[in-house]
């Protein structure tokens, strides 16, 4: 469809949806994993259309699907280096989710290569910016921090955040965080050799995330 779409903007001689349309066949491409190169190029092709017609915005959301294209290579380091510049052009031009979106992908990659504080800075940096709105990507965010915090060996401050991360989730509904907190929680209490609570959280774990209808995140 996204193919189709792009020969029928070129041809309408509309080039906003046609560079779009190349962003959309690129994320197609990507989510496939399939064609990386191709991928990769229709971004770039798209991003340098953009930026030609004053689109500034969406110019730097085709940078973050390029960085995030980047990742889905396992090129760490160009991906990590390409959502900074996309964070660094949302500071200009976009919004906080924007910004959010990106430095928790960032967060993700630091933590993948072993920076373990950059991944815990980038999280809390996601977190900061978005405040009360977004609370999903706000979640994810928190709980990215606090496994960071866990992989360096700060149980309680893991423990800590796991526990920020749990009370928001129940606020809210979201029964799949609920469970991952919890589940942080048992991991950071074991850590610390208290092996009751930590089984006593791990069976709240299981509970949640059966309640949540997901039953796989029970094993």
């Amino acid at each position: 469809v996204a193919e189709g779409a792009v020969r029928h903007a070129r041809d309408a001689g509309d080039a906003f949806s046609e560079a779009a349309a190349m962003a959309q066949v690129g994320i197609g491409l990507g989510w496939l994993n399939t064609d990386l190169d191709r991928a990769a190029e229709l971004l770039a092709t798209a991003r340098s259309s953009l930026l030609a017609q004053g689109e500034a915005y969406w110019a730097a959301l085709a940078l973050e699907l390029s960085g995030l294209l980047a990742l889905r290579r396992l090129d760490i380091a160009e991906g990590i280096a390409t959502l900074e510049a996309a964070v660094a052009e949302y500071h200009r031009q976009g919004g906080p989710a924007d910004i959010a979106h990106a430095l928790t992908f960032i967060g993700y990659a630091q933590r993948a290569v072993g920076e373990l504080l950059r991944a815990r800075r980038a999280f809390d940096e996601a977190a900061r910016v978005l405040g009360p709105i977004r609370v999903g990507t706000w979640l994810r965010a928190v709980v990215g921090s606090a496994h960071a915090s866990l992989a360096f060996g700060d149980h309680e401050l893991a423990e800590e955040t796991f526990r920020t991360a749990h009370e928001r989730a129940v606020e809210v509904g979201d029964q799949r965080i609920v469970g991952t907190a919890l589940a942080g929680m048992a991991e950071a209490a074991r850590a610390r050799g208290d092996v009751e609570r930590s089984i006593a959280l791990f069976d709240a774990a299981a509970d949640a995330a059966l309640a949540g209808g997901d039953p796989t995140d029970a094993v």
